[in-house]
């Protein structure tokens, strides 16, 4: 069912038999555990889903738009409510009940059915994603101080969304009719808003440079608030902004993303200062000489964007750049990325917008060519002292910040200390990742405020969940990780010994024979420490639009020589995954490719 017979389908069930609710910018609809005894269809305005609201497991499940269905799914179950669902501006809803409900499946059995088919598809994609998401019909851009040029910006993403098949309708308080503005009518123009998100996908509203009655209206009007920033003025958040700042816990407050725009050829610096004052969900960077940055900041504003997530798995990694190249060649485009030791090495080389061809020769270069890694000391510790790893990221990044970044980035370590996920957004690109890649046992941990961090593929080696809690609109994971691997001959059995590993690298061809197939401490150190990731990967994949498993048994996870023969056979699996996921519809159903 396509999204146009879909609204079609519900605006019939909207005008059976029905009463109207209406409801207040922060009303409840209904609260989790209540009976399950209607449904309703959102006519205008929009609803958030919460989870234990004001609970100690509080979470937000997704948002609700106009034309959408609310309470279905308890009704059929004839359950009870799953979550909360509050509105987040003025609120007008069909509601529909039980005994009402019942009664259309023998006058209308075909509304009915279709139903049913929408009720199947959302608990797919419940069950898969964990977040119901839905795109903001209202974008309302605010100054960050006098130098945004809030018009011209507002002009460009209105341009930009109709040319990308996105139907916007640019607003500000000089198009309010006459007869509205003096006085100021609040209930009279809020309608003519209400009017204009039915004539297109998005109403772009265009804030006053200062708080007046019309800005405040907007705000009470969004879906998504858009803070527009030039790069180099004065970060210090104006009185808009300071206004949000006293709403920042309140459940309906909507989403705030940062926008900035940087002169030509002028390097990205010093976000850390634009964010500091603010609580963001996210930014995005607008290079003035970049078209792509534009493009990508409309995909993540609307919801439309697309994340990379790469696994860790050592030199096996290398595979991720021949993907990367297929998706580029496939025209593809990547908005976000997020990885995993090895995987946040390659992702943030992504991230820093680098042709494929100049990532395969940073890391042929710095992994191989500048001599060996490794740094063996006293094992009390770590057999390692990832001295020479860590100068090898020192080189390979800079000074440069996570945030300053070009494409949104995100790496994983495990916090030892406290056993839980850290996800880091912001600060030192070199020291994350080093973190990010410390395999316990063979790297000594990160030490950060007395707390040790180590490798995030302890616990989260291919973070998909995370993407789809930043509201990633599809999500492409990757997974470097062999599914058997330090198997001996069937004919071993006992115990190895440290000769035995050593008669396997360096003793003649019978004493190798015999010691076939014996791992070294570096090799068992790092399967353990993915254990738990991948015994929980089954889950995970689930929530991917497309899930690519490379065949890398044959590699080792230290074989730092091969990345060429990587690179290439990521490359092929990319091209075939990507062929058959196109064919599929482009990520409709989640699809798991694996050679």
């Amino acid at each position: 069912m396509t999204p146009f017979e879909t609204q079609n389908l519900l605006q019939r069930f909207a005008g059976l038999e029905s009463e109207t609710v209406q409801l207040k910018r922060g009303e409840i609809l209904f609260r989790q555990g209540d009976p399950g005894d209607c449904l309703y269809i959102l006519r205008r305005g929009r609803l958030r889903v919460i989870y234990d609201w004001k609970g100690p497991n509080e979470r937000i499940l997704g948002e609700i738009a106009r034309g959408e269905p609310v309470g279905e799914i308890a009704l059929v179950s004839r359950g009870r409510r799953s979550a909360s669902v509050i509105a987040t501006r003025d609120t007008e809803l069909a509601r529909i009940s039980l005994e009402t409900f019942e009664g259309l499946t023998e006058t209308h059995p075909r509304e009915v059915i279709g139903l049913m088919r929408i009720i199947a598809s959302r608990l797919k994609n419940d069950y898969e994603t964990g977040r119901r998401e839905s795109l903001p019909s209202s974008i309302v851009v605010i100054p960050a101080n006098t130098a945004s040029p809030l018009s011209d910006y507002c002009t460009s993403l209105d341009k930009t969304l109709d040319a990308g098949g996105w139907p916007s309708e640019h607003l500000s308080s000089r198009n309010i009719p006459k007869n509205l503005r003096e006085p100021f009518q609040f209930e009279a123009i809020a309608s003519w808003l209400d009017d204009a998100e039915t004539r297109v996908a998005t109403v772009l509203l265009e804030a006053d440079p200062t708080l007046t009655d019309w800005t405040r209206l907007c705000l009470s009007h969004a879906d998504l608030v858009v803070v527009l920033g030039v790069a180099g003025s004065d970060p210090t958040p104006g009185e808009i902004e300071r206004l949000l700042r006293c709403h920042e816990h309140d459940p309906v407050q909507p989403r705030v993303d940062l926008v900035l725009l940087h002169e030509h050829g002028a390097p990205i610096t010093d976000t850390a200062a634009w964010l500091a004052p603010r609580d963001i969900t996210r930014h995005h960077h607008i290079r003035d000489d970049f078209d792509i940055d534009r493009d990508r900041a409309l995909r993540l504003l609307t919801g439309t964007d697309i994340s990379l997530i790469l696994g860790g798995g050592g030199a096996r990694g290398f595979a991720h750049i021949g993907i990367y190249r297929a998706l580029v060649e496939s025209g593809i485009p990547v908005d976000r990325v997020g990885g995993t030791s090895m995987g946040a090495i390659i992702g943030a080389l992504i991230a820093q917008g680098l042709e494929w061809k100049d990532i395969a020769r940073e890391v042929r270069h710095h992994f191989t060519e500048r001599g060996r890694l490794t740094s063996f000391t006293l094992p009390m510790v770590s057999i390692d002292t990832a001295k020479r790893y860590q100068r090898m990221l020192d080189r390979l990044y800079g000074d440069i910040r996570i945030e300053d970044l070009p494409v949104n980035f995100f790496c994983v370590s495990c916090n030892l200390t406290r056993a839980r996920v850290v996800v880091h957004r912001e600060g030192s690109l070199a020291k994350w990742i080093g973190a990010s890649m410390s395999v316990p046992g063979v790297a000594p941990p990160l030490v950060v405020n007395g707390e040790m961090l180590v490798d995030g593929g302890v616990l989260n080696n291919i973070p998909i969940d995370i993407s789809r809690s930043d509201g990633a609109g599809k999500v492409i994971a990757i997974d470097v990780s062999p599914e058997v691997e330090l198997a001996l001959s069937p004919d071993y059995n006992g115990r190895p010994s440290a000769w035995e590993a050593v008669r396997s690298r360096i003793g003649g061809r019978r004493h190798r024979e015999a010691s076939a197939g014996v791992p070294g401490l570096f090799n068992i150190l790092s399967r353990v420490s993915a254990l738990s990731s991948i015994t929980a990967k089954e889950k995970l994949k689930q929530q991917a639009d497309l899930f690519i498993k490379v065949p890398v048994a044959g590699y080792k996870m230290f074989g730092w020589d091969r990345v060429d023969e990587l690179v290439e056979l990521g490359y092929r699996v990319g091209m075939e995954a990507v062929e058959k996921w196109s064919r599929a519809g482009g990520g409709n159903s989640p699809n798991e490719t694996d050679e």
